[in-house]
C-alpha cells in the first residue's frame, strides 16, 4: 500500500508540474536500431498504438489533433507544418486554420487523418485517412496516404470504399500490408499487400483460404507474424485462437501456437523463437524451440518489447473481468521481474509502444481537457518512473473540425 501511495504521489507531482525533482533522462536515438527494418517489431508488436513513429532523426507523433516532430538533436518538438506565417492551432479563421498541414482535420487533401495509424518509412510518414465527399460532407471510406516529412503533400496510395474497413497496417521492404473487412457481413478480414514500387497494380491477397479473422500482425526479417481466430491447415483441420508466421519467400505458413486467450490474441516476439501471449487472462512465455510454456505474470494485456526490456500491461484480459488498478510490469529479457508501475486513473493503457527501452503510453482524461503521451523508463535505481513527453490542451485549439467546401 505504501508503494502504491508513493507511486501515485509521484505521478501526481508530474501531472501538476510537468517535471520532477530528478532530471529526466534525455530521449536518445538508438544507434544500433535499424529504423527501416526493426520498427515493425519494436513499435508495432501490436497495432493499438500508432500515435508515435520514430525515425533516424526524431519522433513523429500526434496529440490534440495535430502532428508534431520531436528532434533528437535539439530535444525540441515543433508542429509539422512548413507553411509560412501559419498560426497552426492559434488560428481563429476556420477557412485559413483548417489548411494547416499539421492539423489532422485538414480535409483539403481529400479527407481527415485518422490518429489510429502512423508510421515512418524511408523518408515518408504513412497514415490512414478518412475519405470525405466535399459535395455531401459524407464519409466515403478510408485511404492509405503518404506524407512528406514536413507534413505537406498527402498522396493517396490506396482507397478502401465504405462499408469496407481498413484495419491493421504495417510497412516492410517497400510494401504495405493491411487488413480489410466488410462491416455488414460475415466475410472475414483479408490480408492485402500493396507494392510501393507498383501502385498501379491491385493489392495481392495472401492467406485468403487459410486464415479467418486476423487479430494482429507485424513483420520481422522475412516473416509476417500474425494472430487469428482460426487457421485451416492443408489437410482441412481447424486450429483456433492461434499465432504463427508466414514465410515471405516460400509462401508457407507455420503454426506456432494454438489455444491462446480468445480475449487477448495480441502476441509479441521476445527474441527469436520466444513469444509472449495471453492465456487464461495471464501472460505466458512460449519457447517454440523446446515447447516449454511458462506463466510470466498475472497481468494479461499488450506486451511491448524493447531492446532489453519487456513491458506488460494488465489491461485487455484482466481488467475486462476484474476490478483493479491499471498497471505496467517490466521484466528483462531473461524474464526476471524488475518493477511494477501503477497508471493514473483514466489512462488508455493499451495505447503504447516502445522506443529504445522506454514505454510511451497515451492518456486522455475523462473531460477531454488534456491529452498526454508519457514516457515510462527505468531510473538509476532500476525503478520505473514516468515523465511527460507531450502535453496538449485541445480545448485551447481555435479550430473546430474541417470545413465543408461548397462545390459549384
Amino acid at each position: 500500500m505504501k508503494k502504491l501511495l508513493s507511486l501515485l504521489l509521484l505521478l501526481s507531482s508530474l501531472v501538476l508540474t510537468s517535471c520532477s525533482d530528478k532530471a529526466e533522462p534525455p530521449i536518445l536515438k538508438e544507434d544500433e536500431f535499424l529504423y527501416e527494418e526493426d520498427m515493425n517489431l519494436e513499435i508495432h508488436t501490436g497495432d493499438v498504438f500508432n500515435r508515435i513513429a520514430p525515425s533516424g532523426d526524431g519522433i513523429y507523433y500526434v496529440t490534440g489533433e495535430y502532428l508534431y516532430f520531436y528532434d533528437y538533436a535539439s530535444g525540441q518538438s515543433v508542429l509539422l507544418c512548413n507553411k509560412p506565417n501559419c498560426k497552426h492551432n492559434k488560428e481563429t479563421d476556420q477557412m485559413i486554420g483548417q489548411e494547416c498541414n499539421a492539423y489532422t482535420q485538414n480535409a483539403s487533401y481529400g479527407g481527415t487523418l485518422d490518429q489510429s495509424f502512423m508510421m515512418y518509412h524511408n523518408g515518408y510518414i504513412y497514415m490512414k485517412q478518412n475519405s470525405v465527399d466535399f459535395q455531401t460532407g459524407g464519409f466515403t471510406g478510408y485511404d492509405i496516404v503518404r506524407i512528406e516529412k514536413d507534413g505537406s503533400n498527402r498522396e493517396i496510395l490506396y482507397h478502401v470504399s465504405s462499408p469496407y474497413a481498413l484495419d491493421g497496417v504495417a510497412l516492410h521492404d517497400g510494401k504495405i500490408y493491411f487488413t480489410t473487412y466488410h462491416e455488414s457481413s460475415s466475410e472475414t478480414n483479408k490480408l492485402n499487400v500493396l507494392d510501393l514500387n507498383d501502385l498501379s497494380a491491385e493489392p495481392e491477397i495472401i492467406l485468403k483460404d487459410n486464415i479467418k479473422s486476423i487479430s494482429d500482425f507485424f513483420l520481422k526479417d522475412n516473416y509476417l507474424y500474425l494472430s487469428a481466430q482460426t487457421y485451416i491447415d492443408d489437410d482441412g483441420n481447424a486450429h483456433n485462437y492461434i499465432f504463427g508466421r508466414y514465410d515471405l519467400d516460400n509462401k508457407q505458413f507455420e503454426l506456432i501456437k494454438e489455444g491462446c486467450d480468445p480475449m487477448n490474441l495480441s502476441f509479441s516476439i521476445i527474441y527469436d523463437g520466444i513469444y509472449a501471449y495471453g492465456k487464461n487472462h495471464d501472460t505466458y512465455i512460449y519457447n517454440s524451440n523446446t515447447g516449454e510454456d511458462i506463466r510470466l505474470c498475472d497481468e494479461s494485456g499488450h506486451v511491448a518489447v524493447g531492446k532489453d526490456l519487456i513491458f506488460v500491461h494488465n489491461g485487455f484480459g484482466k481488467l475486462n473481468f476484474e476490478e483493479g488498478t491499471k498497471s505496467v510490469s517490466v521484466f528483462d529479457k531473461d524474464l526476471n521481474f524488475i518493477d511494477i508501475y501503477e497508471l493514473e486513473e483514466g489512462s488508455l493503457y493499451c495505447d503504447s509502444g516502445v522506443i529504445n527501452n522506454e514505454l510511451y503510453y497515451f492518456n486522455k482524461n475523462d473531460d477531454v481537457s488534456v491529452e498526454r503521451i508519457y514516457r515510462l523508463y527505468l531510473n538509476e535505481d532500476n525503478k520505473l518512473e514516468s515523465a511527460i513527453f507531450s502535453e496538449v490542451y485541445p480545448t485551447e485549439n481555435k479550430m473546430g473540425g474541417y470545413v465543408t467546401y461548397e462545390i459549384e
